[in-house]
């Protein structure tokens, strides 16, 4: 997710805030934002999952998947 739209969804779950400017309408916001919780660490979740934000994905990508063809493999990712 790219960090702007998680900061925003993070402060909007804590806070009920909605922010200023928005990608998109305000109802589409809310609903998209109902998807995602905040686990005890204040960190995104989806569907029991950690949401990564996109300057974290290179970083966790390489520290987790481990195999000869990891380059190739994440340039065809980064591109999705």
């Amino acid at each position: 997710m790219n960090d702007q739209k998680y900061e925003e969804t993070k402060n909007y779950i804590a806070t009920g805030k909605i922010p200023k400017h928005l990608p998109s309408t305000k109802s589409n916001f809310i609903a998209t934002s109902k998807k995602y919780k905040l686990n005890k660490k204040g960190f995104l979740i989806r569907d029991n999952k950690v949401v990564i934000q996109a300057k974290n994905q290179e970083q966790i990508w390489k520290a987790f998947h481990n195999h000869s063809g990891r380059s190739a493999c994440w340039e065809r990712i980064k591109k999705r």
